[in-house]
C-alpha cells in the first residue's frame, strides 16, 4: 500500500476533525499542485482505490464509467470528481457522469479540480 500525503502549504488546523481529506486516484502527478490550492485544512493524499479506508472527497484521474462506479461502489456518499483528458468527447463525459461522478473536468489544471471539490463539498455539507 502506497499513501503519499502532503498537506497544503497554509496554516494547516492540528484538529484531525477538521481536516478534510482529499483522495486522489491515478493522478498523483499533480497531488502537490492540487493541495497547494486547497484550503487550509484540506489535506491531499494519493493512494490506490482499494487502499483507500476513508476520505472525504475523491478525484479519478483517467475517469471512465467503470474507474467512477468502483469508486462509488467503494465509498458510497463520498463526493467524487472524475477526470478525463482535455479532449475527451462529451460521450465521455457523459459516462463518466451517468456512473456517478458529482463532476468531470476535462482539464486535470489543479484550480479547476479544486474548484469543483468545494463546490462538492459544500453541496454534501448543505444536504447534511
Amino acid at each position: 500500500m502506497t499513501i503519499t500525503s502532503i498537506e497544503s502549504g497554509r496554516n494547516v488546523l492540528t484538529d484531525e476533525a477538521h481536516t478534510v481529506l482529499v483522495t486522489v486516484v491515478g493522478a498523483s502527478g499533480s497531488l502537490a499542485a492540487l493541495a497547494e490550492q486547497l484550503p487550509a485544512h484540506w489535506r491531499a493524499q494519493s493512494a490506490d482505490l482499494e487502499d483507500i479506508d476513508h476520505t472525504d472527497l475523491l478525484v479519478i484521474g483517467g475517469a471512465n464509467g467503470g474507474r467512477i462506479r468502483a469508486a462509488v461502489r467503494q465509498h458510497p456518499g463520498t463526493p467524487v470528481v472524475g477526470v478525463v483528458d482535455t479532449y475527451a468527447t462529451a460521450d465521455q463525459v457523459v459516462e463518466v457522469l451517468e456512473a456517478g461522478a458529482d463532476a468531470c473536468v476535462r482539464s486535470g489544471l489543479p484550480t479547476l479540480v479544486s474548484s469543483h471539490l468545494r463546490a462538492c463539498y459544500r453541496r454534501r455539507a448543505l444536504a447534511a
